[in-house]
Formats: C-alpha cells, sequence, structure tokens
C-alpha cells in the first residue's frame, strides 16, 4: 500500500474538530502504508513533518508531462514582446483561482495595450461565475477555451512570452503553509517541456523550484504593481536567453519516463526483488 498525496485538502486544515479528526484518519493510513507518495517536496517539509509527524520512508512523484513516445519535445517559439508588439502573458490550465484571476486583471488593466492576457483552460464556474462578463470589459484579456491534452498544449504556449505558474487559491494556513504554497503544479512541467518562461511567488515551492531550475522570474509577493514592474523589465534579450537556459535543461526534468515510474514502484517494493529502500526524495 502506498499513500499518494497530489494536494494537501482544506479538510486537513486548522484545529476544529473535523480536521483533527481527518489527520487521526491520514495518521492511520499512513501508518499502514509501506511509503508515502508525495508530488512536491513543500507537501513533506511543510505538512506531513510538522504536522503529522511524519519519520517514514517517501518518493517524490513530480506531476510532469505524460506524453507518448512519438511526441518529441517542441522547438521554443520566437519572442512576441515589446520589440514586436505587446507582451503576451499566458495562464493555461484549469481555471479556478480567484486570486490569480483578479491579480491578471488589475495587470491588464494597469499595463493596458502592452500587454495581452491569454488564457487557455476549463473554466471552474463554481469558483468563477462571472468569468466571461470580467473579462468583457477587457480588450486585451482572451479566453482561448478548453484544449486537448497534451496535443493542444504547443499551440497555447507557443502563443505567450511567459506564464503565470503560481497557485493561490488555497494560500495561508500560518502554521505549516497553505496547499498552494507547498504544491509543485503542472505548469511549470508543462512550460518547461514547451520552452516557455514561467512567473511564481519566491516564497512559495513553486517559487522556490523555478529559481532553483532557472525556467523564469519570481515576486516576493502576489502582487499587481510587483507583477507589472518584473513584466515592465522583461526585454525580447531577456525572455530569449531565459528560453535558452530552458532548453538546455533535460526533457526528463519535465516528461515522466519508465524511468521514473519504476523507482516510484521500487520504493513500495514492487518490481525490484530485494531492493532496500531509502528515506528521502529520489529525483
Amino acid at each position: 500500500l502506498a499513500y499518494e498525496v497530489l494536494d494537501i485538502h482544506s479538510l486537513f486544515e486548522g484545529s476544529g474538530l473535523k480536521p483533527r479528526i481527518a489527520r487521526w484518519v491520514e495518521r492511520r493510513l499512513i501508518a499502514a502504508a509501506e511509503v508515502l507518495w508525495l508530488s512536491s517536496p513543500g507537501f513533506h517539509e511543510g505538512y506531513f513533518v510538522p504536522v503529522q509527524g511524519f519519520v517514514g520512508p517517501w518518493q517524490l512523484v513530480e506531476n510532469k508531462m505524460v506524453v507518448p513516445d512519438r511526441m518529441s519535445r517542441p522547438v521554443a517559439g520566437g519572442f512576441h514582446g515589446a520589440a514586436f508588439g505587446p507582451l503576451r502573458l499566458g495562464w493555461i490550465g484549469a481555471i479556478r483561482c480567484r486570486p490569480s484571476f483578479e491579480l491578471l486583471l488589475s495587470v491588464a488593466w494597469q499595463m493596458g495595450p502592452t500587454i495581452e492576457v491569454h488564457i487557455h483552460g476549463k473554466i471552474h464556474d463554481h469558483v468563477l461565475p462571472d468569468f466571461h462578463d470580467r473579462i468583457a470589459g477587457h480588450g486585451n484579456v482572451t479566453f482561448h477555451g478548453a484544449y486537448a491534452y497534451p496535443e493542444g498544449l504547443a499551440a497555447c504556449y507557443r502563443g505567450c512570452d511567459v506564464v503565470w505558474a503560481q497557485d493561490l487559491w488555497q494560500a495561508g494556513d500560518a502554521r505549516a503553509g497553505g496547499n498552494s504554497d507547498l504544491l509543485l503544479p503542472n505548469r511549470i512541467y508543462e512550460a518547461g517541456w514547451h520552452g516557455c518562461p514561467v512567473i511564481a511567488v519566491a516564497t512559495t515551492q513553486t517559487g522556490r523550484k523555478i529559481e532553483e531550475t532557472g525556467q523564469g522570474w519570481t515576486l516576493r509577493r502576489a502582487d499587481a504593481a510587483e507583477l507589472v514592474g518584473l513584466l515592465q523589465q522583461l526585454t525580447p534579450d531577456r525572455i530569449a536567453a531565459c528560453r535558452n537556459r530552458i532548453a538546455a535543461l533535460p526533457e526528463t526534468m519535465f516528461r515522466q519516463t519508465a524511468d521514473d515510474v519504476t523507482a516510484l514502484l521500487a520504493s513500495a517494493g514492487i518490481g525490484v526483488p530485494g531492493q532496500r529502500r531509502e528515506t528521502g526524495p529520489k529525483r
């Protein structure tokens, strides 16, 4: 039995009766498991160790792209920004983060014709019921609709100079950090695969990952003025240099391989008889 965690649900946060019961049940489940599978080291450092007191074996299973063997990594497209027109800022994936939505609309309003915001994905209407009405008032914000995965991603990223990668939806628990602060979103893997720079918040696990890999830039906080200031500094040369850094990174950083799956199964004692498990992440 492996216990896999791709998000820390809000049910587990807080000091009330329901969160305490949920955490107790989870501790019982973890105690019965061979290994803990986590999509971000932030979950281990920010929740399972300090909150759940976990000291057992765990395995990092990043939320990389799953693509068929016939798909090769695309060559990054040219810069579409200031020298040739408005800077193109993308938001791609599950469109459900109200704070990110408000942030990007504010940036679109402040920067006017010098920026275009391109949104691709599925709108979560229960979170953003006013999505279409709100963007209708911004001539520089375009919603392109849903896309096929993974084939449709190339067109999404090809039309962007830089992508907003930070999740802000569940940020903030003072004791351990909210889910948004601890996770690693699939956007950073998709963008890396397609050679597109990304932006996130420095104090989050996403921001730390971006700084480690050199995939883009980070903000001190999720603030419209901060983001506008950064975007205004993104010259064609800076974006081209970042694209070159991303292109030099191995594709296995962004694409799930057979070795990733084999290591994951081996961490639970499956498929590799006699192999000893070790505590800690495998990158």
